[in-house]
């Protein structure tokens, strides 16, 4: 375990009397893998090259020692869970014990923004000379119908994902966890908000 004490992407400490990036009965330490993503998604340039929403992103400072960010966990119900740093504080870009929590890929996944892709608002199409709008989850495709203009397609999207997001609280038991969806769900609904 000589190169355990390496610094992981410049910055991280592996300080744990045991190697976390060991294979365990099949498969990686979930919380080494989770620990040595997050000081990737914030120090390491080559994938941010790639990942540009990671511009800026940082861990705070008793992160930076994978003993601190396991204590951490081992509090939280992490099992089947991924680490999310953005949905307690919208837009944060620090990884940390306060910002932080356990949520489901699925929802991981529908919390995508809703930026523009090739300057087309997110959830509306052009289909001759209409806009039609769809959303997925969990790998289902959700027809909301045809629009006149772009603009109503994807407030229509945006409402359908503010509801859609809102049934993702019966799964959490953790008030700050259920609070900052309802939060992101109202963003949706505000359409003077980008998001």
């Amino acid at each position: 375990m000589g190169n355990k004490r390496e610094l992981i992407f410049g910055f991280g400490i592996n300080d744990l009397d045991y190697n976390m990036f060991q294979t365990y009965e099949g498969g990686v330490c979930k919380l080494g893998q989770a620990w040595r993503d997050i000081i990737k998604r914030a120090y390491s340039e080559k994938f941010k090259i790639k990942r540009k929403e990671y511009e800026d992103t940082t861990v705070s400072e008793d992160w930076l020692n994978a003993s601190n960010f396991v204590n951490w966990a081992k509090t939280k119900n992490f099992n089947g869970m991924v680490i999310d740093k953005d949905l307690i504080v919208f837009r944060n870009k620090n990884y940390s014990k306060d910002l932080c929590c356990w949520i489901s890929p699925s929802l991981n996944g529908f919390l995508s923004t809703n930026k523009k892709i090739n300057n087309k608002l997110i959830g509306a199409t052009k289909i001759g000379n209409c806009y039609q709008s769809m959303i997925s989850l969990k790998g289902k495709r959700y027809y909301l119908g045809r629009f006149k203009t772009e603009i109503d397609a994807h407030v229509a999207y945006r409402m359908k994902k503010a509801e859609m997001l809102r049934d993702f609280k019966k799964d959490f038991v953790d008030l700050q966890i259920i609070d900052a969806i309802e939060q992101r769900a109202n963003l949706f609904e505000d359409i003077s908000c980008t998001i």
